[in-house]
């Protein structure tokens, strides 16, 4: 039998439409408490794929989804006829329809997914986060998002709103850029990305400073193409040091 690493979460909504065609599974009401929901999305190749993401919520209704192809995102061949099982809100099995089925908890609600596949949500790593696109992302299969540029106070009310299921939405991460002193009008700069960056460098030695100004109040580290490379090498290695991920926005091409 299968089972999914633990912590694996799910959450499903009821209907998706595409070019007339309507295709629906009616939710029952207990669904409503999940924090984040994955999406019922109808593609352009008629496939409709019931998207497994992480979700917050801790009152989330038992859930058992058949009949479906599971595709897990590992590498692994897809499985016909799927069975998957979420107690709570935690994936706890998995296994095909040819295995002996385990014990269901009385009371789940069952989903019949027979033609259709399951695959993992997808992860948007480039937002500039407005309200209106929680709902919209969740349509597109879209469960998890990275934000690398707005206030940082709007940053952190909306991740707090989404993550923990009082926002309908994805999941939220956000960036936090540095003030590099080298830019041109540096202290023009500074000023303009006050409410953005919580951090400046005058040079390299900076490095070390910044980033603890960054830690714990930011996912991650935003970057431009223009930070020079004894800057961006100073950066990279003192957040790797303090566990935290650089993302590099890449504005031209340039070599």
């Amino acid at each position: 039998m299968a089972r999914q690493p633990a912590g694996w979460r799910v959450g499903v909504v009821s209907s998706a439409k595409s070019s007339g065609l309507n295709i629906s599974l009616k939710r029952p009401p207990r669904l409503r408490r999940f924090g984040r929901f994955a999406t019922f999305y109808y593609c352009p190749l008629q496939v409709l794929a019931i998207l497994l993401l992480f979700c917050s919520s801790a009152h989330a209704a038992d859930l058992l989804i058949q009949g479906a192809t599971l595709i897990d995102g590992t590498g692994k061949a897809p499985l016909a006829g799927a069975r998957i099982l979420i107690e709570g809100n935690v994936i706890r099995r998995i296994w095909s329809g040819a295995e002996p089925a385990p014990s269901v908890p009385p009371g789940t609600q069952v989903v019949d997914a027979r033609g259709k596949f399951v695959i993992p949500g997808l992860i948007d790593s480039h937002v500039h986060y407005r309200p209106y696109m929680g709902e919209m992302f969740l349509a597109h299969g879209v469960t998890t998002i990275y934000d690398l540029g707005n206030p940082l106070a709007w940053q952190t009310a909306v991740k707090k709103g989404l993550n923990s299921g009082n926002i309908r939405g994805p999941r939220f991460y956000f960036c936090s850029g540095i003030t590099i002193g080298n830019e041109p009008d540096g202290a023009a700069a500074a000023g303009a990305l006050a409410s953005r960056n919580l951090a400046a460098m005058k040079s390299p030695a900076d490095a070390k400073q910044a980033i603890a100004a960054l830690k714990g109040k930011t996912d991650c580290v935003k970057l431009t193409e223009d930070v020079k490379g004894d800057f961006f090498t100073a950066i990279a290695r003192e957040a790797h040091a303090a566990g935290m991920t650089v993302i590099s926005h890449s504005l031209n091409a340039i070599d």
